[in-house]
């Protein structure tokens, strides 16, 4: 059974993409993403009955479309340098994205038959996995020569994820989409 969310979709440029993957070690043990997979959890629903879908679907749209104009703001580990299993870019957000992730997270958990969790939102985007032999970043970070790109974003969709049907090539597909 495959994995569901709701997400912000991030439309990072190409450039963006290019010099952020040429910060990287070419031999770094990261599993990147495509870059169409980019996006901000709003909701993590997990495993779940798709019989679910037209209720949480039904609930993203009645919620209000992001408009937000954001840039980057550096490298996150995740959850930390020694544990890292997700490599993602922290957004410059100020409060407001973080305010409206929050205020749509909570309907969107209980649409899905879920309690909503209780940590904070943190606005970033995954676009890579370090391999299972590969969990201790300081191996593989990035030169500290190499800046990290700082782009902005103009984040203004809504959509409901689920995995690729071929997972080697793209990770999730979109399900439903507000734009």
């Amino acid at each position: 059974m495959p994995n569901y969310f709701a997400a912000i979709p991030v439309d990072l440029p190409s450039e963006a993409w290019q010099a952020l993957r040429g910060a990287f070690p070419a031999a770094a043990p990261l599993r990147w993403f495509a870059r169409e997979d980019l996006h901000l959890t709003v909701a993590f629903f997990g495993r779940f009955e798709p019989e679910r879908l037209p209720e949480v679907t039904s609930v993203l749209d009645a919620l209000p479309l992001p408009d937000f104009l954001l840039r980057t703001a550096g490298l996150l580990l995740l959850p930390s340098v020694r544990r890292c299993s997700a490599v993602a870019l922290a957004l410059d957000d100020g409060g407001p994205l973080h305010d409206y992730m929050k205020q749509c997270h909570a309907p969107l958990m209980r649409a899905a038959g879920l309690e909503p969790d209780t940590r904070e939102p943190l606005p970033h985007f995954t676009f890579a996995r370090p391999g299972n032999q590969a969990r201790r970043a300081s191996r593989w970070m990035p030169n500290d020569a190499v800046p990290l790109p700082a782009t902005e974003i103009h984040l203004h969709r809504l959509a409901i994820y689920g995995w690729a049907d071929d997972r080697s090539a793209r990770q999730f597909k979109i399900l439903h989409e507000r734009a």
